[in-house]
């Protein structure tokens, strides 16, 4: 009983010096967490977490001083469907956010007449005179960290036309086409991308002569854009484009390659193909006053800041022509009869003056042993 006594004391001891070490090391922890927090505190971040002086003043700006209104003018050479032309823009911020802009970006062009014997169509030669419309309202925005830009845009775009014909071909030898748009971009450091959906309106197909006609290319473009420097950008993109007959519908590919000469002054060369169009090479510039300085905004290659107002692509109302008829009406002067060419047998004809399609003086003569027969396309 002694010895079981002896034992329970001892452990009663040992617990009352415990309690009492407990009770110190209580009183010093918050000092002790105190100097932790003061140690990790005076511990330097790591270079990576630092921002560059650039990124900075790149997150301190404030939108409304690098963001203003610019305008100026751009030309470009004909293209696929696309004809060349000389005009006027503008970039005008409408609102402004902490780190977005809305804005309408407008666009009026001179269209001017195809290269001799090169149609911009694929048909009849197109004459110079007409203007051409482009307007885009967006919104734009950047991350936190302003190191990827975001945009969303919809718009109208107008595009009149007159093409070349004979003076004995009837018809005003003018059409009208539209498009409505909406488009998505995505742009950071060197990679921009760009989504675009052009889809026609109003009379999307129309009979420019009794001997051509012409369709509105609707198409989706898909379009990727890498920084090989600073001012230098290349272009890849796939579209797919469609319009009122068969032969005007199918995928295409394009190549752009762009260099920025100074802050406001662009060139580019492009380059598609499609079965339409076959392959196209075309060159525009792109000039406008009041951009953003770059000197101390640009993070990497692209520089999104001057990114914000930058005008968008894909912005043509793109037109297929082609000759107008699947028969073509001829009166026997002999019979007295008027039918499709097709229900003749022209073996041993001889045509008088032109040739057959697409680019004929019409109306045209066939003349055989018998009598004469005046042939004149008609639209079906």
């Amino acid at each position: 009983l002694d010895t079981f006594i002896s034992q329970k004391t001892q452990i009663c001891i040992r617990l009352n010096v415990l309690f009492k070490k407990m009770h110190k090391i209580k009183r010093i922890l918050p000092a002790l967490a105190a100097g932790l927090a003061l140690g990790l505190a005076s511990v330097p971040a790591s270079h990576a977490d630092q921002p560059t002086p650039a990124q900075l003043k790149l997150l301190q700006l404030d939108l409304r001083d690098a963001v203003k209104p610019t305008w100026g003018f751009q030309g470009q050479l004909q293209g696929a469907g696309t004809p060349n032309l000389l005009g006027i823009g503008a970039f005008l911020p409408l609102a402004y956010g902490r780190n977005s802009i809305t804005f309408l970006d407008v666009l009026a062009n001179y269209n001017l007449g195809d290269r001799p014997n090169d149609s911009s169509i694929a048909a009849a030669d197109i004459f110079s005179g007409t203007i051409s419309t482009s307007t885009r309202l967006g919104y734009r925005w950047l991350n936190s960290k302003r190191s990827w830009l975001y945009g969303v845009n919809a718009g109208y775009d107008s595009r009149p036309l007159t093409i070349t014909a004979p003076s004995t071909t009837s018809g005003n030898n003018t059409g009208f086409f539209q498009q409505v748009a909406v488009g998505a971009e995505a742009i950071n450091r060197s990679f921009k991308l760009n989504a675009t959906t052009l889809i026609p309106v109003g009379t999307t197909r129309q009979a420019l002569t009794e001997a051509y006609e012409a369709t509105t290319l609707g198409s989706v473009n898909l379009d990727a854009t890498y920084a090989i420097a600073h001012g230098l950008d290349a272009t890849l993109g796939y579209y797919y484009q469609w319009g009122d007959w068969a032969e005007a519908s199918g995928s295409g590919v394009k190549g752009r390659l762009a260099y920025a000469i100074n802050n406001g002054l662009t060139a580019g060369v492009n380059i598609s193909y499609d079965s339409a169009f076959q392959t196209r090479v075309s060159g525009d510039l792109l000039y406008r006053f009041n951009t953003p300085k770059s000197t101390f905004l640009s993070v990497g290659n692209n520089d999104l800041i001057a990114a914000l107002s930058k005008t968008l692509p894909n912005r043509d109302v793109r037109i297929l022509g082609r000759v107008s008829t699947t028969k073509v009406a001829c009166n026997d002067s002999t019979l007295g009869a008027s039918r499709p060419l097709a229900g003749w047998d022209t073996t041993g004809w001889t045509l008088i003056g032109g040739s057959f399609f697409p680019n004929t003086p019409i109306p045209f003569i066939l003349f055989r042993a018998g009598g004469e027969f005046q042939c004149l396309p008609q639209a079906t």
